[in-house]
């Protein structure tokens, strides 16, 4: 058996091949398997066409609320202040500050110092 894991981006793609013998009734039985994760989650057009040097991006939903977090935290703002910002902002995605809080906090792991 081979194992190989290739870096692609921040991900790997994982290739192995399998050899199978067997000796059944004076005969030998081989199988062999190549197999790999590439394909295992196929990439949509819409994905391929997002990263094409010439796209245009505009911001999702997500985008622009991570945008105004990133901007507040870029100012120093504190977390619940963020939070508070981002509920009263984005009200029908964040019922409650503390829910807001967390996307804030998840991103002030992600990118805070």
């Amino acid at each position: 058996m081979q194992i190989r894991a290739d870096a692609v981006g921040e991900d790997y793609v994982w290739c192995w091949n399998t050899d199978i013998t067997k000796r059944c009734d004076s005969s030998p039985v081989h199988v062999s398997f190549r197999q790999s994760t590439f394909q295992g989650v196929p990439l949509s057009l819409d994905r391929i066409r997002k990263r094409k040097q010439e796209f245009v991006p505009s911001l999702s939903q997500d985008g622009r609320i991570d945008h105004v977090i990133l901007d507040h935290m870029a100012k120093q703002v504190p977390l619940e202040q963020i939070a508070r910002n981002i509920a009263a902002q984005f009200s029908h995605q964040f019922p409650s500050w503390q829910e807001a809080l967390n996307r804030v906090a998840d991103l002030s792991v992600k990118y805070s110092s």
